[in-house]
């Protein structure tokens, strides 16, 4: 999703200067902003929620290098 909007981002800051266009772009970005707010609450509360879950992000975490965001591509 972070990927999506990234995209949207690009087209905004592209040549595209028709303003039906441009308010279009930031209302998408805008709504994949909320997405992904929302996605990352809901795993905050699942992790929260299972002691599991909690342990093995805590594991994961004392990794050096290791963060609680991961770019996708690499």
């Amino acid at each position: 999703m972070q990927n999506l909007r990234q995209t949207e981002v690009n087209r905004l800051n592209s040549l595209i200067k028709q303003d039906c266009v441009v308010q279009l772009l930031e209302q998408h970005i805008a709504f994949l902003d909320g997405q992904i707010e929302q996605i990352k609450q809901l795993l905050t509360e699942l992790i929260d929620t299972h002691q599991n879950l909690k342990e093995q992000q805590e594991l994961l975490l004392s990794i050096p290098g290791v963060g609680e965001l991961t770019d996708s591509n690499c």
